[in-house]
């Protein structure tokens, strides 16, 4: 598998977003933030989802908002 697929754990995507897991948490009971699978009882995150919700919730200087 690739890495790129390679699925993180709560706390490695809350690492690679600068997170803490309990926002992750959050996120999940309100049905918002990154795409996530279960496997299991286990949550899990794909780097491609983390990314594309990055890009999705980029704010712009000039506009002050969400692009």
């Amino acid at each position: 598998m690739s890495t790129q697929f390679a699925p993180k754990d709560e706390r490695e995507a809350a690492n690679y977003l600068r997170l803490s897991p309990r926002t992750l948490q959050k996120w999940r009971r309100l049905n918002t933030g990154p795409t996530y699978s279960r496997q299991g009882s286990r949550v899990v995150y794909l780097t491609p989802d983390l990314d594309q919700w990055l890009l999705a919730n980029r704010v712009t200087r000039e506009e002050g908002h969400a692009v």
